[in-house]
């Protein structure tokens, strides 16, 4: 997300406060409001309705709840080896 600059500053642990002190002195609240205009423009040409939104949390929670032992150790595998290529 860093890299498609949706994310602007990466903090590593324990300087969370300085990196937005830092980003607030440094343009910060520029970026933001460019950030604003953009986000405004994104909804506007492809809007998602309060309903869609709930439509998908109640899909995204109906299938959830639905998970077996089964699903649940192929998503843990599936997530171990993601964790090995990412290591490589």
């Amino acid at each position: 997300m860093y890299d498609l600059d949706v994310i602007d500053v990466l903090a590593p642990p324990g300087q969370l406060r300085a990196c937005v002190e830092s980003w607030i002195g440094y343009g910060g609240e520029s970026r933001w409001r460019k950030r604003r205009v953009f986000t405004q423009a994104r909804l506007r040409s492809f809007p998602i309705m309060r309903d869609e939104l709930d439509q998908i949390t109640e899909l995204w929670a109906e299938c959830a709840s639905r998970l077996d032992e089964i699903d649940l150790r192929h998503m843990e595998r599936l997530a171990n080896a993601q964790k090995r290529l990412l290591k490589k």
